[in-house]
């Protein structure tokens, strides 16, 4: 088919020419000023009409084109979340797979008619996920469009709609992914409807399938509210540690490789020289030379046994077994553990834990390690006769248990502290970097953040925040 005497528009670059097109299999495949038409070629006069490119719809929902004169909700909303609640949550939660496909038509035929041939959708369908994008591009084929379709994930009806939708993101990714007319994309709906774990899942998905998220971004000020009162951050900020999570999960994969076999090298002779060391201190006189030095050999084998559980832990995923714990009891037998070591170096401890704090909903071997690497940590940033300050507090809005560790001693650069939860960085000579490594692991499997912070006049603040409702973690 040729066009003659088009007038043809560019917006970027801005450009009006006037010329003929070929048209061949759907795609224009010549531009000039005069085109001979070949034998039997189709000719159209587009005199006195324009053609331009295809406009782009970066961001549509076309499970809402058929929402025009429905009904008004029972209750009316007063702000932009119960519009979601009264509307839209209602709306997308009644579709099937026959609105599905008809408003994904009607939407596309109402693009082309302004000029839009490629759409960018974002889709929610909870009670009918599976095959649902497929849907969506039947329609959009039907018209002739092309479309960048995602399905939007969200926490609102439990994981296993959340997981439903995350396989129906990555199964049109994968089939699609050699499509001329048609990509997939990693959906989300929003940051005030994702747990950390769900984010973590979507940026992992984006990962390892080399696409993007298509994400609301405080589409509301509600969006901005739950990131800074839950998350104590924007809702940008929140997406970028979403993003640098994925970064460090990638890290401990390649460092719990080579830290599975150091570890399996490292434990068999460890337990040989442990059981050396018990037998000549049990033979010993009390206060003579052998038994103090054989005390001297089990401390620092129960350090190298610290270390190489750190190891073999960041080879393991977490996997949490909650029961009701006090957190308070969990300190105080960390610091049971510890207080040889503080002995020795003359460093005091002053605990300051709330009363009657609630039970948390915890794994309470794995916080107790995540504590325990946590004190050590700054046991052994401390100088002989420093103080160690251990506290345990109800958050403001009683949603969470927090735990702060102080110490006086050296305190952290800025760069450090941005480094400090990366495998194998430590700022201690003899460090292995782990410690923090895995607390974090653990702290952030029971949905919950760690942070390090400078303190004045000297030494740092570790603040451990856990929830006191399970979120939407994998525990």
């Amino acid at each position: 088919m040729v066009l003659k005497n088009c007038t043809l528009l560019s917006l970027a670059p801005g450009l009006v020419e006037k010329a003929d097109l070929r048209i061949e299999n759907g795609f224009i495949t010549e531009r000039k000023k005069r085109i001979l038409p070949k034998r039997g070629e189709e000719v159209v006069s587009f005199e006195g009409k324009f053609v331009l490119p295809g406009f782009v719809n970066a961001h549509t929902h076309l499970y809402s084109s058929l929402a025009r004169g429905m009904g008004a909700p029972k209750k009316s909303a007063k702000n932009f979340l119960e519009i979601l609640q009264y509307v839209w949550w209602k709306l997308d939660r009644a579709l099937d797979d026959e609105s599905i496909y008809y408003s994904a038509l009607v939407g596309a035929i109402e693009a082309v008619q302004c000029g839009t041939t490629t759409l960018v959708d974002h889709h929610a369908s909870p009670k009918a996920i599976p095959g649902s994008l497929d849907l969506i591009k039947l329609a959009m084929e039907e018209v002739g469009l092309r479309g960048v379709l995602c399905y939007e994930v969200t926490d609102r009806g439990g994981k296993k709609e959340r997981n439903a939708g995350l396989e129906e993101n990555e199964r049109f990714i994968l089939e699609n992914k050699n499509n001329g007319m048609y990509r997939g994309m990693v959906g989300g709906h929003a940051s005030f409807t994702l747990g950390n774990e769900s984010l973590r899942l979507l940026g992992e998905m984006a990962e390892r399938n080399s696409t993007g998220v298509h994400i609301h971004v405080a589409e509301d000020r509600c969006d901005v509210v739950d990131a800074v009162e839950n998350y104590r951050c924007s809702v940008l900020e929140r997406l970028e540690q979403a993003q640098g999570a994925v970064v460090r999960s990638e890290k401990l994969a390649l460092a719990g490789l080579f830290a599975a076999r150091v570890a399996h090298d490292v434990r068999n002779p460890l337990s040989s020289l442990k059981l050396q060391a018990q037998l000549i201190h049990a033979h010993a006189a009390p206060g003579s030379d052998e038994r103090s030095m054989a005390e001297a050999m089990l401390l620092d084998i129960d350090q190298v046994e610290f270390v190489v559980t750190n190891l073999l832990d960041l080879a393991r995923e977490v996997r949490l077994q909650r029961t009701p714990a006090a957190i308070n009891a969990l300190i105080e037998g960390v610091l049971r553990q510890v207080a040889p070591q503080c002995a020795h170096r003359h460093i005091a401890v002053s605990r300051h834990l709330a009363p009657d704090l609630p039970l948390v909903p915890l794994d309470p071997d794995r916080m107790t390690q995540a504590l325990r690497n946590v004190i050590v940590n700054a046991v052994e940033a401390l100088r002989e006769r420093g103080t160690l300050a251990v506290w345990s507090h109800l958050s403001a809005d009683g949603r969470e248990v927090i735990v702060d560790v102080d110490d006086d001693g050296v305190g952290l650069d800025p760069e450090a502290a941005r480094r400090a939860f990366d495998p194998f960085v430590s700022t201690k000579p003899d460090g292995v970097g782990l410690g923090l490594v895995n607390a974090r692991s653990v702290v952030e499997g029971h949905g919950g953040t760690i942070t390090l912070e400078p303190r004045r006049p000297a030494g740092t603040r570790a603040t451990i925040r856990i929830p006191l409702e399970i979120g939407n973690t994998n525990g």
